[in-house]
């Protein structure tokens, strides 16, 4: 009976990518199949790859609470290796590969940054790394680049005492 439905997303597909799509499909017809239409993505943007990517993606989920730390971030780029091998011959899928290692080349970094062990130098520079890296793949979204610039940076550069990294 719903007519209308405001909501707030951003482009952050590196992590949110499946949930949009299944969001968007449920929107249009909320009594769809959600393994179909789950099954539906695996296979339309990973094709011969759609096995590897839907380990990728059941293990980033964070429903299934996934243990967060460096062994995890390990099997999830062994998941992007794994689909990247079924992917050869098709650039398309690979592109897609390609934008979600990036986006976990961002994760180590944004974790390096909060890394309270490292020294403050050490955490400085993987801050500035974070902000490059970041900028290099705004146009991706893999990750939501206009919140990201807006506020991550302006607390990087209030931490560092960086002011140009706020733009």
């Amino acid at each position: 009976g719903a007519c209308a439905l405001s909501a707030e997303s951003g482009n952050s597909w590196g992590s949110q990518g499946l949930g949009y799509y299944l969001g968007v499909r449920l929107l249009w017809n909320s009594k769809a199949n959600v393994t179909a239409l789950t099954d539906d993505f695996y296979a339309k943007a990973f094709g011969p790859a759609a096995r590897a990517m839907k380990t990728y993606y059941e293990r980033i989920d964070a429903g299934r609470k996934p243990f967060v730390g460096p062994t995890f971030y390990r099997m999830c780029l062994d998941d992007l290796q794994k689909a990247q091998a079924a992917a050869m011959g098709h650039p398309d899928v690979l592109a897609r590969i390609e934008q979600l290692k990036q986006y976990h080349v961002f994760v180590y970094l944004l974790n390096r940054t909060n890394q309270i062990s490292l020294d403050t130098a050490e955490r400085k520079k993987a801050a500035l790394e974070l902000l490059t890296w970041n900028y290099r793949m705004r146009n991706t979204y893999m990750t939501f680049w206009s919140f990201f610039a807006d506020q991550t940076t302006r607390q990087l550069a209030d931490q560092f005492k960086e002011e140009s990294w706020w733009w």
